[in-house]
């Protein structure tokens, strides 16, 4: 039954992407009428992103704070995707040479404080200017915000920004079919399961804080609630977005940071990084001391993220 109810969803998922490449096909990447994405409902169905757009606009539901950047050239508030409260938006940090250079998408730890006015895309910037600075295109992202929606819209809204990406790679100086994705916290749970659904551009994959597992001491009823839109959630449906279940031999190289003692319990990257292993994807478990959570390991954790994208990029 579990494995009737996955395929069901990949044949769904399937199709919104093909509407989304249509969008992004047409729109080239100018304006076009806002669209935005249904409301949280119940999670038995995925949402329909086929009227989404691809816009540019100043509407962003959070606009950054303006940066000049010595050797960096920033692009900011770019609104991808239209949602009920505003523009979700990105901002696309190049390095100064010319040319194209591999890409790394950053998904922000903020979700289930968005709407509170936190700004994610800020949290990451120090990371994006040190990925520019060493000749990546980094691409800071807004997604769509928990608990206004909830999964499997966050995933989509995701994979749409991936997709906003690639279809702009001239645009961004990206070299095509050449993209890494890095999650923090909140965001490291959609990095997951997108990293697992076979992408052909994603070349690798890093968490900060991940969650691999919508089961054990991390599923609260509260959690389960904001990130799913059920505090009793069916387990067809936790299974489904527990990325550790999805894990194949054409999953990225993926690295895993977590703290020894934090929100999100050793179990769950180290389950990750089993399955990995398993299938013979290349991967690394780094376990840093305390109790610091994602960005608050930053300094630690920056350095040899950088150098895991060098690794696989490029």
């Amino acid at each position: 039954m579990q494995d009737r109810l996955h395929k069901a969803h990949k044949f769904v998922l399937t199709l919104v992407l093909a509407s989304l490449a249509l969008a992004v096909a047409g729109c080239g990447g100018g304006g076009g009428a806002h669209h935005p994405l249904p409301p949280a409902t119940h999670q038995s169905q995925a949402p329909n992103l086929s009227s989404v757009s691809f816009t540019q606009s100043s509407s962003c539901l959070h606009p950054t704070a303006a940066l000049d950047q010595a050797g960096v050239r920033v692009a900011q508030d770019i609104d991808y995707l239209n949602v009920s409260q505003g523009g979700l938006c990105l901002d696309v940090y190049r390095p100064a040479g010319a040319g194209s250079h591999p890409a790394v998408m950053l998904l922000h730890g903020e979700g289930l404080g968005r709407l509170s006015g936190l700004d994610g895309r800020e949290a990451l910037r120090p990371l994006a200017l040190a990925l520019a600075q060493h000749g990546f295109v980094a691409v800071d992202v807004d997604w769509p915000p928990y608990p206004a929606y909830h999964l499997p819209t966050s995933v989509l809204g995701a994979d749409t920004a991936l997709r906003y990406i690639e279809s702009h790679s001239s645009t961004f100086d990206i070299k095509a079919n050449d993209v890494g994705l890095l999650g923090t916290s909140a965001g490291g749970l959609v990095a997951g399961y997108v990293a697992t659904q076979h992408l052909p551009y994603l070349k690798a994959a890093v968490t900060w804080s991940g969650a691999f597992e919508a089961t054990g001491p991390v599923a609260t009823p509260a959690r389960l609630q904001a990130i799913f839109g059920c505090s009793s959630c069916p387990s067809s449906l936790l299974a489904k977005y527990s990325a550790v279940d999805h894990v194949t031999s054409s999953t990225p190289p993926f690295a895993l940071f977590n703290s020894a003692d934090e929100l999100i319990p050793v179990s769950q990257p180290e389950a990750m990084h089993a399955a990995l292993k398993a299938a013979g994807v290349p991967t690394e478990l780094t376990i840093l001391p305390g109790s610091r959570h994602a960005v608050a390991y930053a300094a630690s954790a920056t350095g040899p993220t950088i150098n895991w994208f060098d690794k696989y990029l490029g």
